[in-house]
C-alpha cells in the first residue's frame, strides 16, 4: 500500500512538475491540463461576481484521468445571489470530455480537444434575473482545440476557440436529433446532424442562439512554488439580430480580464487565488469577480 502511494504521488510529480510544463488548470480559460491515469483531482472553492450587486458561488470540480491523455470531468456549483442571504440555489452542471492530442513543432506546442455538455440544473435568468451572470439554466454543448505553447522552460502561452450550441428560449434542444434506426429519415438527416436537412440539429433558427468563446493566457513559473498568469477571455453574442434579444442574453460581447496566482503546498496540492474585470462594463454585465480555492490530488 505505502509502495503504491508513494508511486502516486511520484506520477502526479513527473507529469505536473517534470514533463508538462503547460498543464496547470486556468479558472476561465482551458490549457492542455490532463490529469494522469488513475487519479483524481479534486477542486472546491469560492467565487464572488459582481454586477449592481454581489453574488457568492461555491464551486466543487471533479476532473478523472481515465488514460494519460484522456479526462472525463465534472463542475456543480451553488448559487448565492447575495452575500447577505443564507438560502441559494443549485447552479448548472457541466460535464467535460478532454482529449490530449500530443506535442509537435520540436516538442514546443502541446494539443487537445475539449467537449463539454452543460446540464441546465440552475435557474434561468430570462425568468429571474436574480440570477443573470451566475447561471444559464439552458442546455449547451461546447467543443473546440486548445493549443500550449511553450514559450521557454518557465512560460507558456496557451490558445483555444469554441463553438457553443446553445439552447434557446423554448426550444427542444436535443428534439432535432434521431435516432430511430427504422426510419429512413434518420439517416437522410444522418441522425439530425445535416446542416442541409430541415429541422436538424445544426438549421438555421437553432443556430441562432450559438456563440463563440476565445481565450488567450500565459503562465509564467520561474518562481516556484508560486505560478503566476494572465487571462484574457472573449465570448461573442449569440448570432441572432440585437432586436431579437431575449432578456436571458448579456447584452453582446463581453470580455474579462484575469489574472491569480496558484501556489504548490506539496505536489499534490495547491491554492489558488485570482481576480478578473470586465474593462468594457455595461449595467447589466458582470463587472468584477474574484476566486479562492484549493486543488488536492488523489
Amino acid at each position: 500500500m505505502i509502495g503504491s502511494f508513494i508511486k502516486r504521488i511520484s506520477t502526479i510529480t513527473m507529469v505536473l512538475i517534470l514533463f508538462s510544463p503547460g498543464v496547470y488548470p486556468l479558472p476561465m480559460s482551458r490549457t492542455c491540463y490532463t490529469v494522469p491515469a488513475d487519479v483524481l483531482d479534486l477542486y472546491m472553492g469560492e467565487e464572488l461576481i459582481a454586477d449592481d450587486k454581489t453574488s457568492r458561488i461555491d464551486v466543487i470540480n471533479i476532473d478523472l484521468g481515465l488514460n494519460y491523455y484522456t479526462t472525463l470531468g465534472c463542475r456543480w456549483s451553488y448559487l448565492n445571489s447575495d452575500l447577505a442571504e443564507e438560502s441559494g440555489e443549485s447552479g448548472d452542471i457541466l460535464v467535460e470530455l478532454w482529449r490530449y492530442t500530443g506535442r509537435c513543432l520540436n516538442e514546443k506546442l502541446d494539443t487537445g480537444i475539449s467537449f463539454a455538455v452543460r446540464i441546465p440544473s440552475g435557474p434561468d435568468p430570462s425568468e429571474d434575473e436574480e440570477w443573470r451572470n451566475l447561471s444559464v439554466g439552458r442546455n449547451e454543448i461546447k467543443i473546440g482545440p486548445v493549443f500550449s505553447f511553450n514559450l521557454t522552460e518557465k512560460e507558456v502561452l496557451s490558445f483555444n476557440l469554441s463553438y457553443v450550441l446553445s439552447e434557446g428560449e423554448g426550444d427542444d434542444f436535443y428534439g432535432a436529433l434521431r435516432g430511430d434506426l427504422q426510419e429512413p429519415d434518420t439517416y437522410k438527416s444522418f441522425f439530425g446532424l445535416n446542416p442541409f436537412y430541415g429541422d436538424s440539429f445544426f438549421s438555421g433558427d437553432r443556430i441562432s442562439d450559438d456563440y463563440f468563446t476565445s481565450a488567450l493566457s500565459i503562465i509564467e513559473k520561474r518562481l516556484y512554488p508560486a505560478v503566476f498568469y494572465g487571462e484574457m477571455v472573449y465570448t461573442s453574442g449569440n448570432f441572432r439580430e440585437e432586436r431579437e434579444a431575449s432578456s436571458a442574453d448579456s447584452g453582446g460581447p463581453l470580455t474579462l480580464l484575469s489574472t491569480g496566482i496558484k501556489y504548490f503546498v506539496r505536489d499534490s496540492a495547491f491554492l489558488h487565488l485570482n481576480v478578473n474585470v470586465n474593462p468594457f462594463y455595461s449595467q447589466g454585465e458582470r463587472k468584477w469577480g474574484a476566486g479562492a480555492g484549493l486543488n488536492i490530488f488523489f
